[in-house]
């Protein structure tokens, strides 16, 4: 999005600009763009054509991935032929009009994406039993429009009147209007208010992780009966198995190691479970069944507060790349209008604006290669060799 200043201090006039920087700078820009393209074109490729990462949750995903490429095709590109002609705009007042308005509606619908991507893990976690039912294709869709009719809510005022523009700036600078009114408006409603949404979503999701973690391994500690423990890596899904009078109950970690917990009545005695064609090695625990289970809660608490870490990490770094990213640009388009004396150099406020763009960028990054899923399907579409050679060593671990 842009930015609106007097015409003597705003341009990057093309006398200012060495052709050193002019070529450095373009340089940036395009690679920034074709980053920008393959890792959004890769998010959708990969919901669409790989099997697990064909839910419905994922379509917030895509939705994100096509408004950062609309960005990456048609905003940011008009901003490079704008910064090669030294700030000044040689398109027209029609095209200006286009530019502006989808500027501001497919930066919004970027940032609001993100937001509903938040709300749907937080109901997902909150409330899992009755949002899993909630969440169907439909409901996705109808989300997603939402997001979107409310971008054009926030991007179509200027043209239908809502502005300060001056023919002469249109035709010389095309610059975002700096009527104060629709700068509060848009600005909340662009930025201030999904970062707040989100910066609270994602502590209540943290909160409920926490919480359920903790309780999970709280249950397993207080269960009664002898425990053995078995490991077998890369299992991916919860089972309960029954013999006779014990039953397995088996639970996934972060790590990938599978614990099993096995519990027998107390007046049943140990017996040979397993025969020579067994898939598990198990040790049965006979004596010191205590101090083995003070073990077994010893070894949860410390994949508990690891899930813990691990899901404070990936906030935090959700949180701050988007606040990174676009807080500079919006602190200045927010002062700007209001502050007559203040003064932004027009190098800087292009530094601004890529750094809002750089975010769509990252968004496949943090939202695709964050998750496992993801990077087998990046992995199949870039390297599918490789990607069949790690997965025969899967299958070979898994047996």
């Amino acid at each position: 999005m842009q930015q609106q200043y007097s015409s003597e201090h705003a341009s990057l006039d093309s006398k200012n600009i060495s052709t050193a920087e002019l070529i450095i700078g373009t340089v940036t820009y395009v690679i920034i763009i074709m980053i920008t393209i393959v890792g959004n074109s890769l998010v959708v490729i990969s919901v669409f054509s790989y099997r697990p990462l064909k839910k419905v949750q994922n379509y917030f995903l895509v939705s994100l991935a096509a408004s950062d490429l609309c960005v990456a095709t048609f905003v940011m590109p008009l901003h490079v032929v704008k910064f090669i002609a030294g700030g000044r705009w040689l398109l027209g007042m029609t095209l200006c009009h286009i530019f502006t308005t989808a500027d501001i509606m497919l930066c919004t619908s970027s940032i609001l994406n993100l937001c509903a991507i938040a709300l749907d893990r937080y109901w997902a976690i909150h409330d899992p039993i009755n949002y899993v039912h909630k969440r169907t294709l439909k409901f996705v869709c109808r989300t997603i429009a939402v997001v979107w009719l409310a971008s054009a809510c926030i991007s179509v005022p200027p043209i239908i009147g809502w502005n300060d523009w001056s023919s002469e700036s249109l035709k010389t600078h095309c610059e975002l209007t700096t009527e104060k009114a629709f700068v509060v408006y848009s600005a909340s409603g662009s930025f201030f208010v999904p970062l707040a949404v989100m910066v609270i979503v994602y502590v209540k999701i943290f909160l409920a992780a926490r919480q359920r973690i903790r309780k999970n391994w709280s249950r397993s500690a207080l269960s009664g009966g002898n425990k053995f423990q078995i490991r077998r890596p890369n299992m991916r899904k919860n089972n309960l198995q029954t013999f006779g009078n014990a039953t397995f109950v088996s639970t996934d970690n972060c790590s990938g190691i599978r614990e099993m917990a096995v519990t027998r009545s107390s007046h049943t005695h140990s017996s040979d479970i397993l025969s020579s064609n067994s898939r598990f090695a198990v040790k049965t625990l006979n004596n010191g069944a205590k101090d083995q289970t003070a073990t077994a809660v010893r070894q949860r608490e410390q994949i508990s507060v690891s899930k813990e870490k691990r899901a404070a990490k990936t906030i935090a770094v959700i949180i701050f790349v988007f606040s990174f990213c676009w807080l500079p640009f919006f602190c200045a388009y927010v002062i700007i209008p209001f502050c007559n004396s203040c003064y932004v150099h027009p190098k800087i406020m292009q530094a601004f604006i890529w750094l809002g763009y750089i975010n769509s960028s990252l968004n496949p990054f943090l939202y695709g290669i964050l998750n496992l899923e993801f990077r087998r399907a990046f992995e199949k579409i870039l390297c599918p060799k490789l990607a069949d050679f790690n997965r025969r060593i899967r299958t070979r671990q898994n047996k």
